[in-house]
């Protein structure tokens, strides 16, 4: 299950993201700095497609992806990584130019996901392809936002009733979401 958060903070932004992968995937390179349209990128490699599943930039972005399972799951055709798309928004200065390009995009291309992109400052960008139409959330900071092939709205209620109890216990800080992504 891919979970991610994010936590705004006097001095910034902390995004928490645990990907999952299948187990016969290659491991990810560590992160490393990527140059592209001008603004320089932090963003590990995906070994398999060459892509990135979270990337954050200079100018103060941060976008990630998880793949959308709510829906029928396209199986035919040449598909791009998703991962690929990731990598092309993270050139973006806000939210809104990533709205703006996703909009503008093919997106006949790439298997259905839900991305985001978070700075420092509301609102956040949610966005969710389902393979046919592209939709932007207006509650972009309820999360957690989450992906799961088997069973993908069991796992997601379960993660957010997690959250929502960890919220009732007290506000959340940086310690508390690091323990809710270490959770099972």
């Amino acid at each position: 299950m891919c979970t991610a958060t994010w936590l705004r903070q006097e001095s910034g932004y902390r995004v928490l993201f645990n990907r999952d992968e299948a187990r016969t995937r290659p491991a990810a390179s560590a992160p490393e700095v990527r140059p592209g349209g001008g603004v320089r990128s932090l963003a590990p490699r995906d070994a398999e497609a060459g892509g990135t599943w979270l990337a954050a930039n200079e100018l103060g972005l941060t976008v990630g992806l998880l793949n959308l399972y709510r829906g029928p799951m396209p199986v035919e055709g040449d598909f791009i990584s998703r991962g690929h798309l990731v990598a092309a928004m993270a050139i973006a200065s806000t939210p809104e130019e990533i709205g703006h390009r996703l909009a503008a995009a093919d997106l006949s291309a790439y298997r259905p996901f839900t991305l985001f992109a978070v700075v420092r400052q509301p609102p956040t960008g949610v966005w969710d392809w389902d393979g046919t139409e592209l939709s932007s959330r207006d509650d972009g900071d309820r999360l957690p936002l989450t992906s799961s092939a088997l069973e993908d709205r069991a796992a997601g209620r379960s993660r957010a009733e997690l959250l929502a109890r960890m919220r009732r216990q007290g506000p959340l800080t940086a310690e508390r979401l690091l323990a809710f992504h270490r959770s099972h």
